[in-house]
């Protein structure tokens, strides 16, 4: 539950009653009071991990004991386990288990993979290759953009593309 699943819940409580007796109103005092204290407390931030500790956190609290988890990062942590090696490294770096340990407890956000566009060379015009809105795969000439693409998913279609991958830097 968080903080305000937790005022909305005290909020829904109903009154004792409408006439405000004495007892009753110190118990409407009481509980401004209470709702007054939650409301100052401090909410921890969510932290921002890479998508493949995301990943590792969600399979962990869907799958296994925290136990187990535990242990299976501390393994990993000493090169007894080989995972993938985005994730070797980042468990591999000391200042990431306090990082990991509150996207744990307090949540995270997933970090946002940097994005693309694939530059074809070879045309006095930008040549981009795009993804058509039924999915297909064409190249545009003459134009200032086409379609942005993770590092992932520009693989995924052709590792040789990756060599005229252009940042795309993000509108905001």
């Amino acid at each position: 539950m968080n903080k305000q699943e937790l005022i909305d819940n005290i909020e829904k409580l109903p009154y004792l009653g409408l006439n405000y007796n004495s007892q009753e109103n110190v118990l409407f005092q009481q509980r401004k009071k209470i709702l007054e204290v939650i409301k100052q407390l401090d909410v921890q931030a969510k932290e921002t991990v890479p998508k493949f500790v995301a990943d590792w956190i969600k399979q962990c609290k869907e799958n296994a004991a925290l136990a187990d988890c535990l242990n299976g990062y501390y393994q990993i942590s000493n090169g007894q386990v080989i995972e993938s090696e985005d994730f070797q490294n980042w468990v591999a770096d000391n200042e990431n288990d306090e990082l990991t340990a509150k996207a744990w407890m307090f949540g995270y956000e997933v970090e946002k993979e940097p994005l693309y566009q694939i530059e074809l060379p070879g045309t006095s015009w930008g040549a981009y290759l795009t993804k058509a809105e039924n999915g297909d795969l064409v190249i545009f000439q003459n134009t200032t953009s086409g379609s942005t693409f993770t590092e992932s998913e520009i693989k995924a279609i052709d590792e040789r593309y990756w060599a005229f991958a252009v940042p795309v830097e993000e509108v905001k």
